[in-house]
């Protein structure tokens, strides 16, 4: 597929990286000739200099053939220029990034009349996975499939847990909570377990669930499940408005500090409800001052990720219940993978996974395929893929435990009309259902038949 990306900042660095690994033909438009050099050294990809939403510069990257275009550079107007200006050229698909959220909320609505295929917000999306997280504070991580009806939840198996000693096979499969553990990170090793897989403590496991089901699962866990009551933000970001503005109409009590006091006279008229203080929350005493004892919940959203990381690493060992930090370099991940407890959040990352998943079904569209999305999860090395089963599918009368699943592939969710069910080996599938299949990244699954080993 050919594909312009207008801006080549962080994102659109990012972008490129992960495009031309999936084999797309990538065109680059920025108006920093630096930028560029740098690019072409490192990617085979054309390159040219000039403004994205200029008619004469789209014309020389032949975006009017293009299948999609990708704006993501610093200014909401020129992305949302380009993208208009590419659909009148003929581009079939465009993505403009777009982070005031007034036009947000207006594009949303005029999406059709202006041409865009998807609009994205990263700091609102953002802010909607801080808030989800915090609603369970024992899980590291939270995601959602088939339109908010099935989750996928991370944690690390600690203390009594009762997981710990077991064979998944052992793991209770009733009504209360229908569950599949469909990835185990121990040590730098992933697996994609299988029955006979015996969990240890200092797993992370990766669990789907119906969302109704994940009270009852972490209550079967012995985690506690106190409700987050208040909430320190740490660096008054489009972020922490956004977040602080769900926490706050949720009945959660939230605090912003930040060092930059005419930032705070704003985030005062902003977040009227929130308490905002003016501090450095680097200087000695202001972190147990202002955290320790008197909050649930700790996000540091400062724009610097080496803070971010060492003061977060801090908070945890003063014992605040739940931290989460905002980490945007991918450079970075090497320390990251040992903060366990943590939850990082890149928005960097979340707004690329975005993008690839829509490039993703694009491609599956063209080919007829029946995937319908694909999501990169930890840290790339695992899929979850959603798809339809095709009526002609192989193996239809078989049940999971006779079908020839290549090896780690594991069936985790199958939805069959309107019902939801989490399988066991003695279910089996029909043709026109819709399931959510977990692998290793190096399983290239682009149809139902490539899950079997035939």
């Amino acid at each position: 597929m050919r594909i312009v990306i207008v801006g080549n900042g962080k994102v659109g660095i990012t972008l490129t990286a992960r495009l031309i690994n999936e084999g797309h033909e990538v065109t680059i438009i920025d108006e920093d000739p630096n930028v560029l050099k740098f690019i072409t050294e490192q990617y085979d990809v054309l390159a040219i200099n000039g403004n994205g939403a200029s008619m004469q510069v789209l014309r020389e990257a032949k975006t009017g053939s293009a299948e999609l275009l990708i704006a993501v550079t610093a200014s909401d107007e020129i992305n949302i220029l380009s993208c208009m200006t590419a659909r009148a050229m003929g581009c079939k698909h465009t993505i403009a990034r777009v982070r005031n959220t007034e036009y947000t909320e207006q594009l949303n609505v005029l999406k059709d009349t202006l041409g865009l295929s998807m609009v994205i917000n990263p700091e609102m999306s953002v802010s909607r996975e801080i808030f989800n997280t915090i609603q369970f504070p024992s899980f590291i991580s939270r995601e959602t499939f088939l339109h908010g009806r099935v989750e996928l939840v991370s944690l690390i198996l600690r203390g009594n847990n009762p997981l710990i000693g077991k064979k998944l096979s052992q793991i209770p499969h009733d009504k209360k909570f229908q569950v599949i553990i469909c990835a185990v990170e121990r040590g730098s090793d992933l697996f994609i377990p299988t029955g006979d897989f015996l969990l240890a403590e200092g797993d992370r496991i990766h669990v789907t669930a119906e969302a109704k089901s994940l009270a009852s699962f972490v209550k079967y866990m012995g985690i506690q499940t106190a409700r987050v009551r208040d909430v320190v933000l740490i660096g008054g970001s489009k972020i922490a408005v956004h977040l602080g503005t769900q926490l706050v109409n949720s009945g959660v009590n939230v605090t912003v500090v930040e060092i930059d006091p005419e930032r705070c006279d704003e985030l005062a008229q902003l977040l009227p409800h929130a308490n905002i203080i003016n501090a450095d929350i680097s200087t000695a005493g202001v972190m147990e001052e202002e955290i320790i004892g008197q909050h649930d919940a700790a996000v540091f959203l400062l724009g610097i990720d080496e803070a971010n990381i060492i003061l977060s690493l801090h908070a945890t060992r003063l014992g605040v219940k739940k931290v989460i930090s905002k980490v945007d370099r991918v450079d970075y991940q090497s320390i990251v993978d040992i903060i366990q407890d943590e939850t990082i959040i890149s928005p960097r990352l979340h707004s690329c996974n975005a993008i690839i998943r829509y490039v993703r079904a694009m491609s599956n569209a063209r080919s007829m395929d029946y995937i319908r999305a694909v999501y990169r999860l930890v840290n790339d090395r695992a899929e979850a893929i959603e798809l339809s089963v095709p009526f002609d599918a192989p193996h239809l009368d078989d049940t999971l435990a006779e079908l020839p699943l290549r090896r780690n592939v594991i069936i985790a969710t199958i939805q069959r009309g309107s019902r939801v069910f989490f399988p066991t080996g003695s279910d089996s599938i029909n043709a026109g259902d819709t399931i959510i299949v977990f692998t290793t990244s190096q399983n290239k699954i682009s149809s139902f038949s490539d899950l079997l080993d035939i």
